[in-house]
């Protein structure tokens, strides 16, 4: 009867232990809180998908802001790669977080124009996981980063700045807009509006 009691006392705690992480996991805004959550709770299953939630936040963040500032796009990649690389380390070799983390590795460091070091990311999934539903999109994207073109894309990229937009010198009170037509009708309606 103690020993039933003992697991069921175990049980219960590593469930509610586990309802707990789900529940911070929830409630996490950025990816720092999704980090923290799994440095809170090492070894539980949800330690593994929350690196991953916060490297693809990462990731993504750094993909919108790659157009406009490169200078913050940068360091979110690398703690997205950071994050990948933990995950791919740490899972289990035969799960799925082991795959999707040397994938998101890979997609990182092609962003990075890293392709070198991209391309035999994705070929280590194909070559780890041949049955995997990855494998067979690993190996696409692995065959299409080692075409000319591909290289030359990611060259430019590299190089892209986008245009920096500037106010004159004394702000804008010396610009000489045209004004809206209809700006002094009594009605505050562009003539030809509904």
């Amino acid at each position: 009867v103690l020993v039933i009691v003992l697991g069921m006392n175990w049980s219960s705690g590593a469930r509610m232990k586990t309802s707990e992480v789900w529940s911070k996991i929830d409630s996490a805004t950025k990816p720092e809180d999704l980090t923290a959550v799994a440095k809170d709770y090492p070894g539980t299953d949800a330690s593994e998908w929350v690196l991953m939630l916060a490297a693809n936040e990462h990731f993504n963040t750094a993909m919108a802001d790659l157009p406009n500032n490169r200078d913050v796009a940068g360091p979110n990649l690398k703690k997205a790669l950071d994050l990948f690389e933990q995950v791919a380390r740490e899972a289990p070799k035969d799960s799925f977080q082991a795959r999707a983390a040397i994938i998101g590795k890979a997609r990182c460091l092609e962003v990075r124009n890293e392709l070198a070091k991209a391309i035999e990311q994705y070929e280590l999934v194909a070559k780890e996981w041949p049955d995997s539903p990855e494998a067979e999109e690993a190996t696409q994207l692995a065959q299409a980063l080692k075409k000319p073109e591909a290289a030359a894309f990611y060259k430019e990229l590299d190089k892209y700045s986008p245009t920096k937009v500037t106010l004159p010198p004394f702000g804008t009170e010396n610009l000489n807009f045209p004004t809206r037509p209809g700006a002094g009708s009594s009605s505050g309606r562009i003539p030809g509006s509904m």
